[in-house]
């Protein structure tokens, strides 16, 4: 298993403030999943989107809510 290194991680800019991380994975999905650090600004919001690999979303601070696939609506999310 690799060290990864935070700072050595380029950062992504999404339009509308957010930035990303990307710590495993690829946008190819070359690897079954994805894990990744992303800073949002409150009231940020990921356009409606899917990815050919699992995504792991784990919520430090704030909460939001999200889609998962084979579910109705939304369902809210945060730290814990």
């Amino acid at each position: 298993m690799p060290v990864i290194r935070h700072d050595d991680i380029p950062l992504e800019d999404f339009p509308g403030g957010a930035t990303y991380r990307t710590l495993v994975g690829d946008d190819a999905g070359s690897t079954p999943v994805r894990c990744g650090i992303q800073v949002s600004p409150p009231g940020y919001a990921t356009p409606d989107h899917s990815h050919p690999y699992l995504e792991v979303v784990t919520v430090l601070d704030g909460e939001g809510e999200a889609w998962i696939e084979g579910q109705d609506g939304t369902i809210p999310i945060g730290p814990g």
